[in-house]
């Protein structure tokens, strides 16, 4: 399976260089009544701006997942899809999941005809005849997004119930009756997700911005599920194709669901880049306000307030974000940051150290604490930790050119200029 995973944001680097200076997510149901004939051609598709205005003119109006996703899409992709496109390219292989179905086919058996029937021509679309669809509702570096929305549509088709569940970096879809519930990987083969393996799912890219909670009451919240209105408002505002979402789309997003932290992460994100390190702050507090059970939250919120020189208050978002999510390395390394940033080396030593106990092949990692110890200047450890560095990332040039300061440092002119022409023809060929 393959979660959803963006570029880490700016924070993300800003936090874990600070102390260097800077730079650097039922019951039994008949066959017959889930059918469901497509809509035809007819049917009109508003443009974007009139549908915002009608959906955010009436709070309780009904998100229809069909029209929210053939608009964004149409908006994004400049095209104008009909509302049949969906379910009339979906139609073929609802059928094939229809034959197969019982009158008394239960939520379980439904789910297992979708992963075998529709699943797989969801996972093919991407790059074929949903690519419209899954280029326009899903950020560059996963699917996840377009096959959950794809997937609750399919299941709407066969009256199944389905909801979307939103959580750091990634978006899945449950099933749930009075006494269980099943998670869907709609990415993957529709397998069910357990606890163990969503943690396995987010930590296998050790450096990205955010992660789930360990601690149970929060990561209960973070795995109930979203409304429609509040997987839309995602939606709104979770781009990258053609562009990088704007401030309006996250305030409508907003207004669609005041509730949800994530459009004012968003708009976080957006203002750091425009170097409004204030406004990040507070769009990131309104963010923690909405889901204080969320670590990469606080560790955001962290880095906007150590380069605003807030070191106290940033500890103690960095200690808040390790307290939720304690054996996330990332999390260590904003904490080694802000302690690099008041000067306190030796504590900074060890969070880095306790960073790599938790992810030693991650060499960003150990470059980081080669960083500090040369600001020590405790060389030999440097070089060290520069050549473990290489070994694990032999293709960044940052890490020749790290030690080949250091080579310099300490007087050793030909490992210096062995390593800067290292980095130097490294750097030719990114």
């Amino acid at each position: 399976m393959t979660p959803h995973r963006p570029y880490a944001p700016r924070w993300v680097f800003l936090l874990i260089t600070l102390g260097l200076g800077g730079g650097l997510s039922l019951g039994i149901r008949t066959a017959a009544s889930a059918h469901q004939s497509p809509p035809s051609d007819g049917r009109r598709v508003p443009k974007k701006a009139e549908w915002l205005d009608r959906i955010l003119k009436d709070s309780n109006a009904e998100i229809d997942l069909i029209e929210a996703a053939t608009v964004l899409a149409n908006d994004r992709m400049n095209l104008e899809k009909p509302y049949s496109a969906i379910p009339r390219t979906l139609e073929p292989y609802l059928a094939k999941a229809r034959a197969k179905l019982t009158p008394t086919a239960t939520p379980d058996n439904t789910i297992d005809v979708l992963n075998q029937e529709v699943l797989p021509a969801i996972q093919a679309g991407a790059t074929g005849e949903f690519r419209w669809l899954a280029e326009g509702l899903s950020p560059k570096g996963g699917w996840c997004s377009y096959s959950s929305v794809l997937y609750m549509i399919a299941g709407d088709s066969l009256a199944l119930k389905l909801e979307a569940v939103s959580i750091p970096q990634h978006l899945f879809v449950c099933c749930r009756s009075a006494n269980r519930r099943r998670n869907i990987e709609t990415t993957g083969n529709g397998e069910h997700l357990s606890v163990e393996g969503l943690h396995r799912l987010i930590y296998c890219e050790l450096i990205n911005a955010e992660t789930i909670p360990e601690q149970p009451e929060a990561l209960e919240k973070c795995l109930k599920p979203i409304t429609k209105r509040q997987l839309v408002a995602m939606l709104l505002c979770n781009r990258e194709h053609p562009e990088p979402p704007t401030v309006e789309d996250c305030r409508n997003a907003v207004r669609m669901s005041p509730e949800l932290y994530f459009p004012y992460k968003i708009e976080a994100a957006i203002a750091l880049r425009k170097g409004d390190r204030v406004l990040a702050e507070e769009l990131a507090s309104q963010a923690i306000e909405r889901a204080p059970y969320l670590p990469g939250l606080y560790a955001e919120r962290s880095a906007f307030r150590a380069k605003l020189g807030k070191l106290a208050d940033s500890n103690d978002d960095i200690n808040t974000a390790l307290n939720l999510a304690p054996r996330y390395g990332m999390y260590h390394m904003g904490k080694a940051s802000v302690e690099a940033l008041g000067g306190k080396m030796d504590e900074a030593i060890t969070s880095a150290t306790r960073a790599i106990e938790l992810a030693p092949k991650v060499g960003l990692f150990v470059r980081i604490r080669g960083l500090y110890y040369e600001k020590y200047k405790r060389y030999k450890e440097a070089i060290e930790d520069f050549t473990k560095a290489i070994e694990l990332e032999p293709k960044w040039a940052e890490n020749y050119e790290c030690r080949a300061r250091t080579w310099a440092l300490i007087g050793d002119e030909a490992h210096w200029n062995e390593d800067r022409l290292k980095a130097k023809e490294l750097r030719e060929k990114q």
